[in-house]
């Protein structure tokens, strides 16, 4: 059995990443992977009344059935909002917080919050994702259109995947984590692969975004020595 991890879809109801995502729900559902979700999978998504879009019930209703007979987590990343808040019970486990650590020792991050010096997003980050913020948006007149708004801020801010990726403030996480009795971080967030070694025994690695390649991280869950794999999800086995 492996774990299939998938970050940044990044999906647009209607655009043509649509399609194909919901036929990788389909061939994972006919697997026996366990899947883990770390972000972004829609390109914005306000979980409330009002405001979220077909394709996410469907997600949803997916994951809903699926953890029946696999584990389905779900991390939210800097495009969705009070997923875990208002959905918790449709995922196996689901994390409004940056990251998620299993009992192996793997930690599994978005990677938003990575990057330290990105003060402008943290700010926006601690002003959109809280209760309040969550209140006004359910009974706000014209809820929908602002959050139209919110989407385009969002393409203007932690913009460092675009810039070049932030090592030194990679690195920093990593040994943060590292010294904290981590074996191992997954990550997302930087549309970029990249790998960062503390020992040979530790790495944090940065999944490549699916929207952009079509490819998820697979890792061997009965050998977690082996390397991870990168790989297109039409060639994952079932």
């Amino acid at each position: 059995m492996s774990l299939i991890v998938v970050a940044d879809a990044h999906i647009k109801p209607g655009s043509r990443q649509e399609q194909p995502f919901f036929r990788m729900l389909q061939r994972l559902g006919d697997s026996r992977h366990d899947v883990i979700f770390l972000g972004d999978i829609f390109e914005l998504w306000i979980a409330l009344p009002g405001y979220e879009q077909a394709s996410q019930r469907a997600f949803l209703e997916w994951c809903r059935q699926q953890k029946a007979s696999r584990t389905i987590g779900f991390i939210e990343g800097n495009h969705e909002f009070f997923v875990s808040a208002e959905h918790g019970d449709s995922f196996s486990w689901s994390t409004p917080h940056s990251s998620w650590r299993d009992t192996a020792g793997n930690l599994f991050v978005h990677g938003d919050q990575i990057n330290r010096n990105d003060k402008r997003y943290l700010m926006f980050r601690r002003l959109t994702k809280n209760a309040v913020t969550r209140t006004l948006l359910r009974f706000l007149p014209g809820g929908p259109q602002i959050c139209h708004r919110l989407g385009r801020m969002l393409q203007h801010t932690n913009r460092q995947h675009r810039l070049g990726l932030p090592e030194e403030q990679i690195r920093f996480f990593a040994d943060q984590h590292f010294a904290d009795g981590v074996k191992a971080i997954y990550a997302g967030h930087f549309h970029s692969t990249y790998q960062c070694k503390h020992t040979s025994a530790r790495t944090l690695y940065l999944l490549p975004a699916w929207f952009e390649s079509g490819q998820v991280a697979r890792i061997d869950t009965n050998d977690l020595q082996k390397p991870v794999e990168f790989v297109n999800w039409e060639a994952l086995p079932i």
